[in-house]
């Protein structure tokens, strides 16, 4: 059920938010809707923290609240946990999330998607995970040449891993919150 056409995004309720994330349904366009308007308001941040950290929360609910807490959230705890999620697009999620917000280990998780076949569900087009975690990892170092490129076969892609591994091993990635970046040496 969609609460989207009477539902004004200036006066939204702690309590909507709620009830805009628990509702959230993948491959639903109404519910990726309803996410897309409440994502960015910031009465949304503290119920996305909380419902993050609810005991057994279904993956539609982790995929909503992790979805407005990279749009809105400034540290990476919250998404941690995610991190060893088996469902790989709640998994790339918090990667991203965490490697934006300065979190090493977010950026080891997207380097070990380059090898991952999986669809990145949810909202957004589908697309293959390791695409988006190249695209990701290229965006947050800037480092296009340890690859892979979009156009890689399986063991360009397993060479790349190999490449972004020793650089992250060697200490040199650091994060400029300024920037939003990392920088290697």
């Amino acid at each position: 059920m969609t609460i989207t056409p009477p539902f004004d995004p200036q006066t939204l309720t702690p309590e909507q938010a709620d009830y805009v994330l628990r509702a959230f349904r993948f491959g639903d366009l109404d519910c990726c809707a309803d996410l897309g308007v409440v994502q960015r308001h910031p009465v949304a941040m503290p119920v996305a923290g909380r419902l993050l950290a609810e005991p057994g929360a279904p993956d539609e609910l982790l995929y909503a609240a992790a979805v407005v807490w990279l749009s809105l959230g400034v540290d990476p705890a919250p998404l941690q946990p995610l991190l060893t999620q088996p469902n790989s697009t709640i998994r790339a999620i918090a990667a991203i999330g965490c490697s934006a917000r300065g979190d090493l280990n977010g950026l080891k998780v997207l380097v070990e998607f380059l090898t991952i076949d999986d669809l990145f569900g949810g909202c957004a087009p589908r697309t293959d995970v390791w695409s988006l975690a190249a695209r990701v990892l290229v965006s947050l170092t800037a480092r296009a040449d340890l690859g892979p490129s979009l156009d890689s076969d399986s063991s360009m892609r397993q060479a790349a891993v190999l490449h972004w591994r020793a650089l992250l091993n060697s200490g040199s990635a650091t994060f400029d919150p300024g920037l939003g970046r990392w920088t290697t040496a």
